[in-house]
């Protein structure tokens, strides 16, 4: 599927090339999905990457390096010498450096199909293929390109030649073409399993391999050729997981890169395969090995893998973490903390340069975290199905737990003084409030509420809010005693703050903005966001405020909330967390690690249209079995696909069309992600099963 994203990002993010206000502090250089790699040596490496991001290395993947592309999506890139490179991407695009990388100018392909794949067995001779079974090929390094027939009109995901003239080509329909003079293509193998392929890799003129899904069987499959594609057989099927890219090292030794952080490898040229540990849960959509023992794989999230022994460990590069990360509190301008997925507690002491990893003692998930001073924190989670609560008094060095021995989910934390706090959470049947007066030494169940509440806020000590799933908002005026409001949505609120005892702001699912100015009687704001899921909302004063959720979406307004822009974020990333230290630096922290930094109030206000701006609707949420995804974008032949927090897939339909239900019945408990794409969009969504 994430072959098939790489398409989806060439098509969004063409013609959007903007100055970026929000730097990326983690991963670095950028978090974005990264698509195909390839080393000229085992120092020397190239990866692509959404928003036409290039990344180069010069010491093993120690350091990176983003190179302006020029370009706007790019999906594909080789290099037939250390110096001649060649990356393409969508609506034609194909450029070319002859340095190396630092300067590359874009050359005209005469389409303007997105192309997936590029390969050039010389630096005069190459090929580049994509949508709709475009194969072009230049004998001149690129100046001129010729269209090639290939006689199909399914979209090519993957090209490889044994010799300059014979080659293969493979299609996300399950095709396989092949050429013998580097003109005329034939297909050499129609599936009827049900195959869909997104990668090919000869290690000789006879053998060679083809990975991708099996989705009659619903899982990975490679399949392998010894007389040069004339027959193909299954030499390895894995349920569930897709498999995006094969690669061997010599004629033996072989890889596999996939869904879930997936690493198979073989040592008797495809006979077995055996699965490697990595330690992720991304994507991995390209692996390239540089010697017999070193390789690299990339993926979604901008994860960058190495390894030195063959594949036995790997190590992840250029990110402190590639966990998702919940939320963010700076104790002051330099000291804060982000807290996530697996327990993940990060810190950071100069203002977000450099973030360092703390050790929370928990495998759980971290919603919230909370400081009241220099050393006193809290963060709030669940492990499981039980609430947990971690408390540092020494600046996160140490972390003690507090396992509440309740089925609740912990979402939210708050301290109006170093003694008194508040929790908001909730079970399968209800929300709850939580307090301490005592430092968190003890907890008490404060009041209930009949819907899951996911975030609380307190403007002075007594006069608190609580905000949750379809449009729970509770207040107290005592700091006891809790009142149930009328937010005027069913919409799940996922954020509240306030700037005064009366004036207060809610965000939720569908674009939704709420505005108090009384305290408790709220009104709708148009922050021009479509059905953007809106996860976190912070105002610095009563006009200044910002907004952030799904798919990099970022909003800002100036005159407290009358109108609000969108911001260039420079990521299709969901950001569950923003929050402004001053008028000018903030954060905003996401999926697979992602931090955000801007040092100038995130830019100015843009207006961007991409398929992205659907009606992508998904309700109820939370969910506690089945639920319905629509989309008005979505009016021919579609995909729809739901995969939990791991990325493994647990629902798909292979004809979506504006309307469906989605079962999870039978699921655990957990966040999940709805994807409807075809030929020309995207949209994605996320699901919450209580």
């Amino acid at each position: 599927m994430k072959r098939l994203s790489a398409l989806i990002i060439i098509l969004l993010t063409a013609g959007l090339l903007h100055a970026q206000n929000w730097q990326w502090a983690n991963p670095v250089p950028q978090g974005n999905d990264l698509y195909c790699t390839v080393f000229v040596n085992p120092d020397t490496g190239y990866a692509v990457a959404d928003f036409g991001a290039i990344v180069k290395t010069t010491n093993g993947g120690l350091n990176w390096t983003q190179i302006n592309s020029g370009v706007s999506s790019l999906a594909a890139i080789c290099f037939p010498d250390a110096n001649t490179g060649y990356a393409v991407g969508g609506y034609g695009t194909v450029i070319k450096t002859v340095n190396g990388g630092a300067s590359w100018v874009q050359q005209v392909a005469g389409t303007n199909e997105s192309l997936l794949t590029v390969w050039f067995k010389d630096v005069h001779t190459g090929y580049a293929a994509g949508t709709k079974g475009t194969i072009l090929k230049t004998i001149n390094g690129g100046n001129t390109w010729t269209a090639q027939v290939s006689g199909i009109s399914s979209r090519i995901c993957s090209l490889w030649f044994t010799g300059v003239d014979t080659g293969y080509a493979v299609t996300y329909q399950g095709e396989m073409l092949k050429t013998t003079d580097g003109t005329t293509w034939t297909v050499q193998f129609t599936s009827n399993e049900g195959y869909s392929f997104y990668s090919v890799y000869f290690t000789d003129t006879n053998t060679g391999y083809a990975a991708g899904f099996d989705n009659f069987y619903e899982g990975g499959v490679i399949l392998k050729t010894t007389n040069a594609g004339t027959d193909w057989f299954p030499v390895y099927e894995t349920p569930w997981l897709y498999l995006q890219s094969v690669c061997f090292s010599d004629a033996l030794h072989g890889y596999a890169f996939g869904e879930g952080g997936l690493v198979i490898k073989t040592v008797n040229g495809g006979n077995d395969w055996s699965r490697q540990a990595t330690g992720v849960t991304n994507w991995l959509n390209s692996g390239f090995f540089a010697n017999a023992s070193t390789g690299y794989a990339v993926g979604s999230g901008g994860a960058m893998l190495k390894t030195t022994d063959a594949g036995i460990t790997w190590t992840i590069e250029a990110a402190v973490t590639l966990n998702d990360l919940h939320a963010v509190f700076f104790a002051d301008g330099n000291t804060g903390y982000a807290v996530g997925y697996n327990g993940t507690i990060l810190k950071t002491i100069n203002g977000g340069s450099e973030w360092t990893a703390q050790a929370s003692g928990t495998t759980g998930r971290l919603n919230s975290v909370y400081f009241t001073d220099a050393n006193t924190g809290y963060a709030v989670g669940c492990d499981n199905v039980t609430g947990i609560i971690l408390k540092t008094t020494d600046g996160g060095a140490n972390w003690t737990l507090h396992n509440i021995g309740a089925l609740y989910e912990l979402n939210s934390v708050f301290f109006i003084s170093p003694e008194t706090g508040y929790i908001v959470g909730g079970d399968i049947s209800a929300g709850i409030v939580m307090k301490t007066v005592d430092g968190g030494a003890n907890w008490s169940l404060q009041a209930i509420s009949q819907d899951d509440l996911l975030s609380v806020w307190f403007i002075k000590p007594g006069t608190g809010y609580a905000v949750g799933a379809n449009g729970a908002c509770m207040k107290t005026m005592n700091g006891n005693n809790w009142t149930t409001l009328y937010s005027g949505t069913q919409a799940h609120l996922y954020s509240v703050c306030f700037t005064d005892i009366n004036t207060g702001y809610a965000v939720g699912d569908n674009g939704t903005i709420l505005k108090t100015t009384d305290g408790g009687n709220w009104t709708s704001q148009n922050a021009n966001a479509g059905y953007t899921c809106l996860f976190s909302v912070h105002f610095l004063d009563e006009n200044t405020g910002y907004a952030a959720g799904i798919a990099g979406r970022i909003f800002s307004t100036s005159d407290g909330g009358t109108t609000w822009n969108k911001q260039y974020s420079g990521t299709w990333n969901h950001l569950f967390s923003i929050r402004f230290t001053n008028a000018n630096t903030g954060y905003a922290l996401g999926n697979s690690g992602t931090i955000l930094k801007t040092t100038d109030g995130g830019g100015v206000g843009i207006h961007e249209t991409s398929p992205l701006e659907g009606l992508l609707r998904i309700y109820p949420n939370p969910t506690r079995d089945k639920f319905t995804v629509e989309s008005a974008s979505f009016s021919g032949k579609s995909y729809l696909t739901v995969t939990d927090a791991n990325g493994r897939q647990v629902f798909d339909v292979q004809s979506f069309r504006n309307k469906t239900e989605v079962d999870l019945t039978k699921q655990p408990s957990g966040i999940y992600f709805v994807r409807i794409r075809n030929d020309k969009a995207t949209e994605i969504g996320k699901i919450i099963k209580d």
